[in-house]
């Protein structure tokens, strides 16, 4: 049976992406966390939550969209760099 089926309020996918400046994490429920690597190393400060509005959630939306475009599912082993 689908992991859904005993989970279902639990994402399918989570996806994320790790840039100088931060980390982007999005899942397939559309939750998201976002961390500022340089003001908040412990990634106590959720700015997807706190500032969603930042530009840090828009750069790295568009560096998360472009690693998503360039991944392939199906023959991908490992992390993709953007």
């Amino acid at each position: 049976m689908p992991l859904a089926v005993f989970m279902p309020d639990q994402p399918l996918k989570t996806r994320t992406i790790v840039t100088a400046d931060g980390r982007f994490t999005r899942d397939s429920n559309g939750a998201e966390m976002l961390f500022d690597v340089h003001a908040d190393p412990d990634e106590l400060h959720n700015l997807a939550v706190l500032d969603p509005d930042s530009s840090l959630r828009t750069d790295m939306l568009e560096v998360f969209v472009d690693a998503m475009m360039h991944a392939n599912d199906l023959t991908r082993t490992e992390p993709v760099s953007p």
